[in-house]
């Protein structure tokens, strides 16, 4: 319906079968046209100037073969769950992915499927090499976009945060969907950790690499190092709650008070309160998620309920390019956008 309506502007794939996100993604890299590749999730939308945004970083440094756009939650009234991702989002991408993008002088880790932008030259020479990725003997299906940042920087691009690039995505609304979610990313990180470990430590690119190597560390670090003083704490404090209980709650503070800080000084928001809710929900209910990541690392499945077959789906795009949404198994490519006064042209792959 797209096509039809939007004419050459709108190219629609169809698969036959579900192959999975990376190769839907192939196939719409494989067939655009522009010098840049625009992805954006099926469930985010983007904000009117995203597009230009997202772009404007690689048409001032060539060097930049990677963008990631700043991921907000959609459906933040959907419950207590919404409201605190919504804090810890802007912590990750507004803290974290900034401090990547200048202390690692262009070195973000991961460009969130969300919404990122890469150069066509950076994305061609390792397009193959990522769609037939594999870890530990089987297909690496999930965490195609950390898996493209990591085999951008490795060639020597720098990838970079766009802070005014914002996009919307719909976040879990329940435990299952959470713990589906955090277990996915935190396999995929596992997977990417061990592959930046091949090229961090050695000359991949001219400028100065002090910064993604102390990125990488710490990132490594908070993989293994807390947990085994977190579950002795949560097990002393089951014995003893008057001294480790109240030490624990006392951590959990402290530890969020960071966020609540950052959140509450840059969105001006009572919502900042979710920081310390988060902080306690995580510390019990999500503690076993990067141990059980660690120990099925080879396991690369998206864990998503498999939808049903639709006849006549339809799919909506607005003329302004926004938003991109239900693209279940569908390739949306733009080609030859000209993006004035950028004349960028980029191609839009969901």
């Amino acid at each position: 319906m797209a096509a039809r309506e939007f004419g050459n502007r709108v190219m629609a794939i169809n698969c036959p079968e579900n192959r999975g996100k990376r190769w839907a993604l192939w196939e719409g890299m494989k067939r655009a046209t522009g010098e840049i590749f625009i992805t954006v999730d099926s469930d985010s939308i983007i904000e009117k100037d995203a597009l230009r945004a997202v772009v404007s970083p690689m048409v001032r440094d060539a060097r930049i073969g990677g963008v990631a756009g700043n991921v907000r939650v959609l459906n933040r009234e959907g419950g207590i769950i919404p409201r605190m991702l919504s804090v810890r989002y802007v912590m990750t991408f507004d803290f974290k992915r900034a401090a990547q993008s200048m202390m690692g002088g262009g070195a973000v880790l991961c460009c969130a499927g969300a919404l990122a932008a890469y150069r066509k030259s950076a994305v061609m020479p390792v397009l193959e090499q990522w769609l037939h990725q594999t870890f530990r003997g089987g297909p690496a299906r999930a965490g195609e976009d950390h898996a493209m940042t990591n085999f951008i920087i490795q060639q020597g691009f720098k990838v970079v945060y766009q802070s005014s690039a914002r996009v919307y995505t719909k976040s879990p609304e329940n435990y299952v969907a959470l713990c589906k979610m955090f277990v996915r990313w935190a396999r995929s990180n596992t997977r990417e950790s061990l592959h930046t470990l091949r090229y961090v430590f050695s000359s991949f690119r001219p400028e100065n690499k002090s910064g993604i190597r102390f990125n990488y560390v710490m990132a490594g670090l908070g993989q293994f190092l807390p947990y085994p003083f977190l579950f002795t704490g949560l097990l002393l404090s089951i014995f003893l709650p008057t001294i480790f209980g109240l030490k624990l709650l006392a951590s959990c503070i402290t530890a969020s008070t960071l966020t609540l800080l950052f959140f509450a000084i840059r969105e001006r928001s009572t919502e900042a309160i979710f920081a310390y809710v988060y902080g306690f929900y995580a510390t019990i209910m999500l503690c076993w998620i990067q141990p059980y990541a660690l120990l099925t690392c080879n396991k690369s499945v998206w864990m998503t309920r498999v939808l049903k077959k639709e006849t006549n789906r339809q799919m909506h795009v607005n003329p302004a390019l926004s938003p991109v949404e239900s693209l279940n198994q569908t390739v949306l490519t733009l080609p030859s956008v000209t993006m004035e006064p950028l004349m960028a042209r980029a191609e839009l792959v969901a």
